[in-house]
């Protein structure tokens, strides 16, 4: 008798276990009105799903350049440094105030979604420098807003700005490797409401 209550009693255990590690590599579940990711590139990049289909996020690399001079850098005086976008204006304007993204291939670790100013033919972002040279040029945190992150599929995430956003020009800027700190990629876009101006 004994016997078999132990035979049984492992065969439960093998069976719970199995099931168990089923449910952990299952992908997760997409909240209802996700879009259809099969349909979505197979590409490494930042992707919004508009009314025609995919839309892939332009980016730039982002390598800021220290404004002031090395003198500047090492007195007391606060120090900045200038990351320029090419173009007045992103390529994909959006009239959605709170959009949501869909990274493919792209770290959550060290990702920023940042307000950009428009200065007539381009871009720019001041970036306050550290002296602490393993972490040099930073966002503020004026310009940063919070995001909201979820997995939505076995290898997309979802990104989404935690409040609404102001009428603007905005990155997603993303680590361009793992560990690559000093080196970010910048996946651009702009808000632009209905009946909003710049």
């Amino acid at each position: 008798m004994n016997y078999r209550i132990v035979i049984s009693s492992s065969v439960v255990c093998c069976a719970f276990l199995a099931a168990a590690a089923l449910a952990q590599n299952k992908p997760p579940e997409a909240p209802p009105g996700t879009p259809d990711f099969t349909t979505m590139p197979e590409e490494r990049g930042i992707y919004y799903k508009g009314v025609v289909g995919w839309k892939p996020l332009q980016f730039t690399v982002l390598t800021p350049f220290f404004q002031g001079g090395v003198a500047n850098f090492f007195n007391l005086a606060p120090a900045h440094a200038i990351e320029e976008m090419p173009g007045p204006h992103a390529y994909i304007q959006l009239s959605e105030t709170r959009p949501t993204f869909y990274l493919r291939g792209i770290s959550t670790n060290e990702l920023y979604l940042v307000r950009v100013a428009s200065k007539g033919d381009y871009r720019e972002v001041k970036m306050p420098l550290s002296r602490n040279f393993a972490e040099w040029a930073h966002f503020s945190s004026k310009d940063v807003t919070p995001i909201d992150v979820q997995a939505v599929a076995a290898d997309v995430i979802a990104v989404r700005p935690a409040a609404d956003l102001r009428a603007g020009e905005y990155t997603l800027a993303a680590v361009a490797s793992p560990g690559d700190y000093w080196v970010r990629l910048g996946y651009d876009f702009g808000v632009t409401p209905a009946g909003a101006a710049k």
